[in-house]
């Protein structure tokens, strides 16, 4: 079985996996969520021949999403000593509240793109930062969730 810190080793070293960077197209131009760190991979491939897919996002959040985002639960849960559930509510009422109404409701995380539910977690990790909370970063799960179900 191949561990993690081999993976990301040999990532270092050239062999490749799938990279995923979240982007918007506007005004026929593609806006990236985060140029630095897409500009920082791509330089590891300087001179090399690349394939480079551009995929629509889906119009709902990944289970692999999800999965990442209960696995933030439980850590800031652990950390405080509160259930991941009560976390999930609270982060729910303090993240995803529609005011366009008459009265503000509550939006489900089921109801959110992929786009919507990744910058959510992002406002929770910001959110318990402040506290002395540091969540995994969501490409490092993701790689490790590679390895696992592929690598194993």
């Amino acid at each position: 079985m191949i561990k993690f810190n081999e993976i990301m080793s040999a990532f270092k070293n050239g062999w490749n996996y799938n990279m995923f960077f979240l982007g918007k197209i506007e005004f026929g131009n593609l806006r990236l969520k985060k140029p630095k760190e897409f500009q920082a991979f791509v330089q590891k491939f300087e001179g090399k021949q690349m394939w480079l897919e551009i995929k629509k996002m889906s119009t709902k959040r990944t289970d692999r999403q999800n999965a990442y985002y209960w696995l933030c639960l439980e850590i800031v849960a652990s950390d405080i000593g509160h259930d991941p559930e009560e976390l999930h509510d609270t982060f729910k009422a303090k993240f995803l509240v529609d005011r366009s109404g008459k009265f503000p409701v509550v939006i489900s995380t089921t109801k959110l793109s992929t786009l919507e539910f990744g910058e959510y977690i992002d406002k929770i990790g910001a959110f318990v930062a402040d506290f002395g909370i540091t969540l995994p970063n969501s490409e490092d799960y993701y790689a490790r969730e590679f390895s696992k179900n592929y690598l194993s």
